[in-house]
């Protein structure tokens, strides 16, 4: 088994530990010169891993730590989804307008679906 890093694109997407998983991101993180994502992944992580800690619950540790290894693959593995996110990072959307929301009944009725 060799033990030289896997390259980005090589990365199993199952079956990795969470410290493995947590230090990939940040060194690809790191590489790719996104700092400020690095710091933001670190913070929530910290937070995270201390509820985790008092409650014994490390569901959302692991769901967070999963989803930023998979974003982070894909930031390095397709250049259209890196556009996309520096995007959304540049101009997120604005949040949503709870006066604008619809009961559910009257969205289906405007589609025209039977109820």
């Amino acid at each position: 088994m060799s033990t030289q890093p896997l390259d980005i694109d090589q990365w199993p997407t199952t079956g990795v530990d969470i410290e493995t998983r947590r230090r990939r991101i940040l060194a690809a993180l790191a590489a790719m010169s996104r700092t400020d994502e690095q710091q933001q992944f670190r913070r929530r992580l910290r937070a995270l891993t201390e509820g985790a800690l008092q409650t014994g619950d490390y569901g959302p540790l692991e769901r967070y730590v999963h989803g930023w290894y998979l974003h982070t693959i894909r930031l390095a593995t397709d250049p259209a989804w890196a556009a996309e996110w520096d995007q959304l990072r540049r101009h997120p959307p604005p949040p949503p307008d709870p006066e604008a929301a619809r009961p559910l009944e009257e969205v289906i009725a405007r589609w025209g679906a039977p109820q």
